[in-house]
């Protein structure tokens, strides 16, 4: 277990969050990991965040972990942190990762390979909450990226498997019975009671009901635009906007513009916030 933690600060972990440096710039990713399963159970982990990897490790949150699972639970592609459907999961390592260390907005690519995979986690600060749709929209920047991460890794390959964990000796049966990261497609209603069953639902989400121009309102306003640029970017009033921001203020019990931007991780998990392709991630 001490490898973990010796290698997440060691010069992998430099070097990086040096390849990754052109997604903070374009995109204000703030947090990249690499996770790697090779020859079905060997397990190698690097994170930017040093202090989260000691959290995870003191919590042992590597038994819920849905990326660190047997090749043959998970599947190539991208999905969002928020759709793996696991209330021990939710409640604790992507509860605390949100609620305690700002990684919000997370998503992982994963590239599978035969009895191999290795995957790619990207997360932003909570205001960031553009992040996934700008990132979806410069797709090619980002598997850039990836390329020269994997060409790294590549070079120093046999001395990043001298730190490798067996993963069926740290997460016994679970490393093959749990499923892997999928990206899964909800009903509105099935994430209102997922949220309700592992106590993440706030109340005033609860039977939650707002309209398509309010949504929109909430975006642009969370964007930074004042009730008369939202009037013009929807071809409405001014006063019917302000109309709308009131009735969204009163159903969130929201005063303050930082009330909402505080409930921004539930937002997203309910699609609340209306962006321009809500099914990029799909």
């Amino acid at each position: 277990m001490k490898k973990l933690i010796l290698y997440s600060t060691s010069q992998y972990q430099v070097k990086l969050k040096q390849l990754c440096a052109p997604l903070e710039k374009h995109f204000g990713i703030t947090d990249v990991s690499f996770l790697a399963v090779q020859d079905k159970v060997d397990v190698i982990n690097l994170h930017t965040n040093v202090a989260w990897v000691e959290h995870c490790l003191e919590q042992n949150y590597y038994n819920c972990d849905p990326l660190m699972v047997h090749p043959t639970n998970i599947s190539s592609g991208f999905a969002t942190w928020d759709s793996y459907r696991d209330g021990t999961y939710a409640s604790s390592m992507l509860f605390d990762a949100i609620y305690k260390f700002n990684m919000c907005n997370g998503f992982s690519y994963v590239e599978k390979h035969g009895n191999s995979f290795q995957s790619f986690g990207f997360s932003a600060d909570r205001e960031n909450y553009k992040m996934q749709n700008a990132v979806f929209n410069n797709i090619k920047l980002l598997k850039n990226i990836i390329a020269q991460v994997q060409q790294y890794m590549q070079l120093v390959w046999k001395d990043l498997c001298a730190y490798s964990v067996n993963g069926v000796s740290l997460k016994g049966d679970l490393f093959h019975t749990q499923p892997g990261l999928v990206q899964s497609k909800l009903t509105m209603q099935e994430k209102l009671q997922f949220l309700q069953q592992i106590k993440l639902l706030d109340h005033r989400l609860k039977n939650l009901s707002i309209s398509p121009q309010e949504r929109r309102c909430i975006r642009l306003y969370l964007e930074g635009n004042t009730a008369a640029e939202t009037a013009v970017l929807l071809h409405l009033s001014r006063r019917t906007v302000e109309g709308y921001m009131e009735n969204i203020k009163e159903k969130l019990c929201c005063r303050y513009k930082k009330n909402l931007h505080d409930l921004l991780p539930l937002f997203e998990c309910l699609n609340i916030i209306d962006y321009p392709d809500d099914n990029a991630w799909a």
